[in-house]
């Protein structure tokens, strides 16, 4: 088969062929069943034949199966079929070392980069195997300034090596131009797909070990010669140890004899293992596990020479500090940052991407989640939530990255409730990562600062830690990779998975979760934040087992700030499906978490979460007290968001007691605050409230105009989740002046673009409405194909009020077909969970088809008292129905359309 982009392999999308050799060809692809980006490497369909070609080629696939590190391009999956064999490999986005080496590496990143990969090597040949092709073009340097070795697809297991390779005729000291020829088919600087049967010579002839050149037993000293060429070249910006070489043969020579010229002058540290790592004799040589000491020794050398000069200098520094402390204290203590010493409240914004390296735009907020999660060891200095920031962010119309005007930061404050800011900025200098970072107050900002590492997740773990100190003296430093992984991989993997599920939702962010799990099952936060991912998409098994893993997971590590989320997500949960009891009692653990930590917003959110608890299980007292405690919560942290949800909550309380006046001040008090933080999509959501309210109330106009003003909001700030909610709304606004056909498009409208948007509880209101609206017209055909839409959905989403919407309107279905026992069933089913305007009505109906006019009548009028739902139903069911129980006989007043 010939891949090309749409070709498919199994579960495999083949997008684009990005390299090919001797051989096999590599291509991009993606894999459609775990959602996330792959390279595809296919054996030619001409070397098919060959058996030895195959074994070969599965042996590489069982062998790269084993090297499990986060340096080492990782397999996925093995393909055969008809067409050929294929390995599905991790797909590595960046550059090669060669051109890395082009471009000028500084020499600390260079002794990095080298020390990364002797660690790949001494984890390898700890597990038997060895690369036997070690080359710059098999070393790639990430966006993310992560090293990776690919292509272990030459490598053997030593064992094997030892007992198959026998030097062939011909090949020994003496090597003619036409097996040269067979060696090398290209020039040295350029990539060679060698051949690779038992005893042939294998491999780039440069950056080959004598004995390889000589055709004999490898070993795994003969990765640690070709390892010492690679970093020569490291060091010297590309020069190559054997010089300048007019032929082939003459490299090959050269090669064969050790032959490296390594210069007398220079860093002698570096240069001393070199020249160990090229010895002739491969027992000279170290092994990787020490050159790896040699080296992580030779990095850090300038650092412990700092520190014995720091040392030495001390005794002259000790006057002039303590002369200057005061000064220190007044100019950077805590009374720059917070008017009570250690006490406050810090909004991190999101990270300035200065890289200008493609693909980095997760430094925006995943680096800034990972430096709040660095920050959380301050217990008396509370973090604003992140999507809080962003929120109040859109709303204010700052842009991510953009400077602050001093007026625009004083509002961004007041909306956040916070003292400070942190802005901050990620550039990378020569291999380097730079974090420059400034505290922003209402009236000044803090002087500059700077953060750099190899490793950008060091550098954001040093920037948490200098914070720390600073806001709270007393507070205990945390390692981010306590919280995330000690896979930075993974670590980068869930960033850009975090960033995701802020800007484009779960669908896009779930892969990168996947992945982050993938490279580090233990990494609990992964798993919280891919069970979020899978709870939005409807997949309640998957949710739930993520969820049970991460809390296990945080148990065992003794993570109250994980353990307080863990609880806080399944609760949240629960309440989307109905389990109020589980939702009281992790809310109820969680808050326990949260007041032990100090956390006042969590303590708040955690607080309203009980309220509405309380609320949906007809424990109104209850859940005003809660509200209560949350309000006096959000008031002191200053969250002017969280006290508008709270004024939305006492409304939902007094609607429900029929005090409709009460409610409509609860919900302006809400829209209020919404106003004041320019807050579009609550003052949207209010709206909607207080159309409702107009529409109880018989002030259709009003509610109209209201609907309308919420669905304009919703299509202005681009919240298609909102849009598809006023649709619903507005649908029934014209419901209540009988535009019936005008309603049905509408709610249709909405339907379809919950479906896109995967909003599954508004695709399921609007489902339940347009089965009720099908069927008062009689078109019981149609209808039934939305029931059963609807309760397909259903069993998905888990949600009682969605359910209880569609038990009722199954009940009306099965009345209009004359199923009068099956219906009623639907109807108890529906008024087990709550008692509705919508399940009355449907219960009157069905009283009235049984003959029971009286009961009928009573039932419609109780409909009406709840003020919820159909009232041009309502009205005309109650005419009728109120001739009946005079006449006893069916009513003559029409109140629904007839059976098609």
């Amino acid at each position: 088969m010939v891949l090309g982009p749409g070709s498919r392999i199994g579960r495999i999308r083949i997008d684009e062929l990005i390299g090919a050799g001797g051989m096999g060809s590599v291509f991009r692809g993606w894999d459609e069943r775990l959602e996330r980006p792959v390279a595809v490497k296919a054996i030619h369909p001409n070397k098919l034949i060959d058996g030895g070609a195959r074994s070969r080629f599965l042996r590489e696939a069982r062998l790269l199966s084993k090297l499990d590190h986060p340096n080492i391009c990782r397999i996925y999956d093995v393909i055969e079929d008809e067409s050929g064999s294929y390995l599905v490999l991790e797909l590595i986005e960046g550059r090669t070392l060669r051109a890395a080496i082009a471009e000028g590496i500084d020499r600390p990143r260079a002794i990095q980069i080298a020390l990364q990969v002797a660690r790949v090597l001494a984890f390898a040949h700890g597990r038997g195997i060895i690369h036997r092709d070690l080359k710059p073009d098999n070393i790639m340097l990430t966006s993310a300034g992560e090293v990776k070795v690919l292509d272990f697809g030459l490598a053997r297991l030593v064992q094997q090596e030892e007992e198959e390779l026998v030097a062939p005729p011909g090949i020994g000291d003496a090597v003619t131009e036409e097996q040269t020829a067979i060696i090398a088919r290209s020039p040295a600087s350029s990539i060679d797909w060698m051949r690779t049967s038992a005893g042939t010579l294998v491999g780039t002839v440069h950056y080959m070990s004598p004995e390889q050149a000589r055709g004999h037993p490898l070993s795994a000293a003969s990765d640690l010669y070709s390892f010492g060429i690679v970093l020569f070249e490291l060091i010297s910006r590309g020069i190559s140890p054997y010089g300048e070489t007019p032929s082939t043969t003459e490299l090959l020579s050269k090669v064969r004899n050790a032959e490296v010229d390594v210069p007398q002058s220079g860093d002698r540290d570096v240069l001393r293992l070199i020249r160990r790592l090229t010895a002739a004799d491969p027992g000279s040589r170290p092994s990787a596990e020490e050159t790896a000491g040699d080296l992580d020794r030779i990095g850090t050398r300038p650092q412990r020479r700092r520190r014995y000069a720091l040392v030495a200098a001390a005794a002259l520094l000790v006057i002039a500090i303590a002369a200057a402390a005061m000064m220190l204290t007044t100019r950077y203590g805590e009374r720059t940052i917070f008017a009570v010493p250690g006490r406050g409240k810090i909004a991190v914004l999101p990270f300035h991407n200065d890289t200008h390296q493609r693909g980095f735009e997760w430094v925006e907020l995943g680096l800034m989640d990972m430096v709040m999660q660095g920050l959380g060891g301050m217990p008396r200095v509370q973090l604003v939530p992140a999507d809080d920031v962003l929120r109040a962010m859109k709303n204010l119309g700052i842009g991510r990255g953009a400077e602050i005007a001093p007026a625009l930061r004083a509002r961004l404050l007041d909306v956040l409730g916070a003292d400070t800011l942190l802005a901050a900025a990620v550039t990378s200098p020569a291999g380097h990562y730079s974090i420059r970072y400034r505290l922003l107050l209402r009236d000044r900002e803090d002087s500059p600062h700077e953060v750099e590492s190899a490793a950008i997740t060091d550098a954001a773990n040093e920037l948490a830690a200098r914070l720390s100190r600073r806001l709270d003296p007393a507070s205990q430093k945390i390692d981010i990779r306590d919280r995330y992984s000690f896979d930075d991989f993974a670590n980068i993997a869930f960033a850009i998975g975090k960033q995701l599920y802020l800007t484009s939702g779960p669908k896009t962010a779930a892969p990168y979760l996947v992945v982050a799990i993938d490279r580090d099952p233990e990494f609990a936060w992964a798993k919280l934040q891919l069970a979020m991912c899978r709870q939005v998409e409807g997949d309640l098994p998957g949710a739930d087992s993520l969820f049970e893993d991460a809390g296990k997971q945080a148990i065992r590590k003794g993570d109250r700030r994980l353990i307080c989320s863990v609880d806080l997500a399944r609760a949240n949960a629960a309440i989307a499906r109905g389990d109020y009891a589980a939702a009281e009692s992790m809310a109820s653990a969680a808050l326990s978490t949260a007041q032990a930590l100090g956390s006042l917003d969590l303590v708040g959110r955690l607080q309203n979460v009980l309220g509405v608890i309380a609320w949906h299980t007809n424990h109104p007292d209850v859940a005003l007290a809660r509200f209560n405690e949350a309000m006096k919560t959000f008031t002191a942290v200053r969250s002017l968001t969280d006290q508008a949800k709270v004024f939305n909550n006492y409304a939902l309380l007094e609607a429900d007691r029929g005090d409709n006046a009460a409610a409509e001040r609860h919900y302006t008090q809400a829209l209020q605050l919404a106003q004041r933080t320019n807050d579009q999509r609550t003052i949207a959501n209010e709206y909607g409230n207080l159309a409702l309210i107009a529409q109880s109330r018989g002030d259709l106009a009003r509610a109209e105009e209201l609907t309308r003003r919420q669905l304009t909001i919703a299509r202005t700030i681009g919240d298609r989740g909102a849009e598809g909610i006023a649709m619903v709304n507005l649908a029934m606004d014209f419901y209540t002046r009988d535009r019936v056909p005008e309603t049905v498009q509408l709610m249709q409208d909405a339907e379809k673009l919950a479906e896109q948007v995967h909003d599954l509880r508004v695709e399921g209101v609007a489902l339940s409405n347009l089965v009720y609206l099908k069927t008062s017209m009689g078109e019981l055909e149609a209808a039934r194909l939305d029931l059963d839409k609807a309760e397909a959905l259903s069993s998905i989403l888990g949600n009682p009020d969605v359910t209880h919407r569609i038990y009722a309107v199954h009940g009306y279905w099965l009345t209009r077909e004359g199923r009068l026992a099956e219906a009623e069933t639907q109807i108890d089913n529906a008024e087990k969970l709550k008692v509705t305007g919508t399940s009355q009505v449907t219960r009157a109906r069905l009283r009235y088809e049984q003959g029971q006019y009286a009961r009928a009548a009573a039932t419609i009028q109780h409909a009406m008292e709840l003020k919820q739902g159909w009232f041009p139903a309502q009205r005309r069911m109650q005419d009728a129905f109120r001739e009946s129980a005079r006449t006893g006989r069916p009513a003559t007043v029409p109140f629904e359309g007839a059976v098609h």
